[in-house]
């Protein structure tokens, strides 16, 4: 049996079933499909642990509801520099959904068979598989005429800059702070007139990196930019 979704509901009137779209198999082998009906597991209330005994997962989504989407993207990258560019035509996948339909959908041969996405204007399914934090990632949501663009971790791309050190026993350096997940494009500067590309990086594994200051430069300046 392979679960690939299943939506849940607070509401206690109705029932939990497998919305249509997704697909489900029982252990013995009989299969089934929602996109000719759904499997009815009874009233929340009356939902017990045994309500999925006939269910083996195998793979996770996760539902998110939402009132009014309007567009749903996800981008996923090899390495996350790719998001310094407005296209995507290295992306390992790509998907985007605008006003109930499938605008674009897309993936290299390094991701083999992706699992279908499933969205609609009331709710969008995010799949294990990139959500995992095994790649670079930005997920772009538009509901109700808000939009916000989000990293692999979940969190919103934003860096700091900050000044560390220069206390005893310590060399004076910066501190770039960042989102997990953030690409930072740091660049340097003698004059803040000319600035050149000194470090791009990813914060995935910790949000803050220190960079010491060269103390035979009588002046430096950074700024750093978050995609």
């Amino acid at each position: 049996m392979e679960l690939v979704g299943i939506l849940l509901t607070n509401d206690v009137a109705s029932t939990v079933t497998f919305p249509a779209g997704l697909g489900y198999e029982f252990p013995d082998g009989s299969a089934e499909n929602a996109l000719f009906g759904s499997a009815n597991l009874g009233y929340p209330q009356d939902m017990t642990r045994d309500s999925f005994c006939l269910f083996e997962y195998s793979r996770v989504a996760i539902p998110i509801r939402l009132t009014n989407l309007e567009s749903f993207t996800v981008d996923i990258e090899p390495d996350a520099s790719a998001f310094r560019n407005s296209n995507h035509n290295g992306a390992l996948y790509y998907y985007h959904w605008s006003n109930g339909s499938v605008v674009e959908r897309q993936f290299s041969t390094t991701v083999s068979s992706p699992p279908n996405e499933f969205t609609s204007s009331g709710f969008l399914i995010l799949n294990e598989w990139y959500l995992v934090q095994r790649y670079p990632a930005r997920f772009t949501i538009n509901a109700g005429g808000t939009s916000g663009v989000y990293t692999e971790y979940g969190f919103q791309p934003s860096a700091a800059l900050a000044i560390a050190g220069g206390g005893v026993g310590s060399a004076p350096g910066i501190t770039v702070s960042a989102a997990q997940g953030t690409l930072v494009q740091i660049e340097k500067s003698s004059n803040l007139l000319s600035w050149d590309g000194f470090q791009n990086w990813h914060s995935s594994n910790t949000t803050n990196l220190t960079i010491p200051l060269d103390t035979l430069s009588p002046q430096q300046f950074f700024r750093a930019k978050a995609y």
